[in-house]
């Protein structure tokens, strides 16, 4: 073969291996979207607008730490805080942990806290450095009318939720915390994978 044959051969290898892994990322990212639209129509919604909205108030729910000790929500905040919902079984979550594992606690000012369910595999799912909270009973999630993860919400020490998001990476989480930081009083920006909708 020829160089300029063997050249050509290896430029369209080359575009072909590109599109691939762009192609895999835009999978990525509709990933939980698409997640989080079975969870809502396996559980008989028809809407995808569930949980609560910016603006609404939150009840107070209870949730343990990895110690056992019961902590009352959102009683015990101090400052504006982002509860994230992660779920063991759930693809969009262990990538976003994978991310959250080399970050830390507190994102663009706003503290951080994981809300999992308590079970084997969502102990697992803990990210490291970053608070979470068990849900025994369901209580978080009912006090929030949440159906699907990964969902966030920020939320005041009054339990008003100033922000809701579904990220898909970490820098959805800081998206949502910027748009917070610079809206001050509740504002909309119900995201799908971090695009507003």
């Amino acid at each position: 073969m020829s160089q300029p044959w063997i050249a050509a051969y290896a430029a369209l290898w080359a575009a072909l291996l590109v599109t691939l892994l762009v192609l895999l990322g835009l999978m990525r990212r509709v990933g939980g979207v698409l997640e989080r639209a079975e969870h809502i129509l396996a559980s008989g919604s028809t809407t995808i607008q569930r949980g609560l909205l910016a603006g609404s108030v939150v009840s107070s729910f209870e949730v343990h730490d990895e110690f056992g000790q019961r902590i009352r929500l959102p009683d015990a905040l101090e400052s504006r805080t982002i509860l994230l919902f992660l779920e063991g079984g759930c693809g969009p979550c262990r990538d976003l942990v994978q991310d959250l594992d080399r970050f830390g606690g507190w994102i663009d000012g706003l503290r951080l806290i994981v809300l999992l369910k308590d079970s084997e595999d969502d102990r697992a799912m803990q990210p490291k450095g970053i608070e979470a909270f068990y849900d025994r009973d369901g209580s978080a999630w009912r006090a929030f009318g949440n159906v699907a993860t990964p969902q966030a919400y920020v939320v005041d020490p009054d339990g008003r939720v100033l922000n809701v998001s579904i990220p898909n990476e970490l820098e959805h989480l800081r998206l949502l915390a910027r748009a917070t930081n610079q809206g001050g009083e509740a504002s909309e920006m119900r995201s799908v994978g971090g695009i507003a909708a």
